[in-house]
């Protein structure tokens, strides 16, 4: 199964919804609906896009589906890298709203750095049903995602591959990189 991660520019806010008083409940806009992104697909190599529409998280809206949704620092996998886990996800018109637990040990830590360096958020999810359903534009509408997990980022993006290309630099060359390029000029209005 083929697993996909996208940055969002979001604002989080550490708040004591489920347990007044303690600060250990994140909460944020992880996906905003409708919003058409463009992305370099890592499994063949081509920019495509894509828009997230409301009900694509539906079946984790239970809460003891969404227990299963970890938080943590970026992508990374490991137990120190874990810092919390999911309660509860809500639709609303405009995105997918999230709260998490943060885990008692890293709650400080993680508050200040969503204050300071990362208050981004990026998601990592399965395509549910159909890989890729597209509208008359050709962009993939997400209807149906498993979201996997869901990262803190100093580096929210959500125009493009810029995203991708912070992915990417880890992995040394970015495949088609003139036409990342040309599609960031693109979006940003620099071309035609």
């Amino acid at each position: 199964m083929a697993v996909h991660t996208r940055q969002f520019d979001v604002t989080l806010e550490v708040r004591d919804v489920d347990d007044p008083g303690d600060g250990r409940t994140v909460y944020g806009r992880i996906v905003p609906y409708g919003e058409v992104i463009s992305f370099l697909d890592a499994y063949d190599g081509r920019v495509k896009r894509e828009r997230f529409v409301k009900g694509a998280f539906a079946k984790q809206a239970d809460q003891g589906a969404f227990s299963r949704v970890t938080l943590s620092f970026e992508h990374q996998d490991g137990f120190h890298n874990t810092i919390g886990y999911g309660r509860r996800i809500e639709d609303r018109d405009d995105g997918a709203y999230a709260s998490f637990r943060l885990y008692e040990a890293d709650a400080g830590k993680v508050r200040e750095m969503i204050t300071t360096s990362h208050g981004g958020l990026s998601v990592e999810f399965e395509p549910r049903g159909v890989r890729e359903d597209l509208d008359e534009h050709g962009v993939i509408v997400r209807r149906g995602v498993h979201l996997r997990r869901v990262g803190i980022t100093g580096t929210p993006a959500y125009t493009g591959a810029e995203v991708l290309a912070v992915r990417e630099a880890s992995s040394g060359a970015t495949p088609h990189l003139d036409e990342v390029r040309a599609e960031l000029a693109r979006l940003r209005g620099c071309a035609p």
